[in-house]
């Protein structure tokens, strides 16, 4: 298999509910189709959820990175191209071009780290055992120019935000939906609809679930989600564009 065939490409294109203020591509709307690109690339080499769910096992993200130096427009037809970068002991990480469909021309860049939990045990399972052989073989060299996380630190005691989890924030799983976690970090750090986001990156530490609170404390441009009894649920960074 070459370089290029190990890369999955999901043609796209804007829709109306799809978007921003901004008439752009929305940042959570941009979350879940990394997820979705994910899962599908995953699914059609033989270590999807469903190939995976036969072991007892699921796939949790840990990390998303998004930058981009602009998004595609409402109506607009875009690609993105995703493929395995890196295996780790309990972690994979997967990268991402988000790219206009006519031109080519490159709107941003992401990455995600994933690994995958015994359902049985809630312990990680290790990517390097021989069934994540097809994962393996799909490892692309291709490199993507997106700086590394961020090292974050929050050491502010007062809240600016508050939110208990609710039906609409849950996922299947009964967890608060990772990308929900995206939308209440951009109604904090957002205080105006004219201000871009350049780059935005969450840390996923522990799952929320129904009736939690979520204290949100900030510190520049660096965020922290934490349960009333202080735990850290998430750790997260929001660049806006000057």
């Amino acid at each position: 298999m070459t370089e290029q065939e190990k890369i999955a490409t999901f043609p796209l294109t804007v829709e109306p509910m799809t978007d921003d203020v901004s008439r752009r591509l929305s940042w959570h709307t941009l979350g879940h189709l990394l997820l979705d690109c994910a899962g599908k690339h995953s699914t059609a080499n033989g270590f999807g959820y469903k190939d995976i769910g036969r072991r007892h096992q699921v796939w949790v993200v840990s990390r998303i990175v998004m930058e981009c130096t602009d998004r595609p427009t409402t109506g607009e037809a875009y690609c993105i191209d995703t493929f395995v970068s890196r295996i780790y002991r309990q972690f994979t990480d997967r990268m991402y071009v988000l790219r206009s469909a006519d031109t080519g021309h490159a709107f941003g860049y992401a990455a995600s780290t994933w690994a995958v939990i015994d359902y049985d045990t809630r312990q990680p399972v290790s990517l390097e055992s021989p069934e994540f052989a097809p994962m393996a073989k799909l490892v692309c060299d291709k490199t993507i120019p997106l700086a590394p996380p961020t090292r974050i630190r929050v050491a502010s005691t007062e809240p600016v935000a508050t939110h208990r989890v609710a039906f609409s924030d849950l996922d299947r799983n009964g967890h608060m939906n990772s990308i929900r976690y995206i939308g209440l970090l951009l109604d904090v750090a957002l205080d105006s609809p004219t201000l871009a986001v350049r780059r935005l990156e969450v840390a996923y530490a522990r799952e929320a679930l129904f009736g939690d609170e979520l204290l949100i404390y900030r510190e520049g441009d660096q965020y922290e989600i934490r349960l009333a009894d202080g735990s850290v649920v998430v750790k997260a960074c929001v660049i806006i564009r000057k």
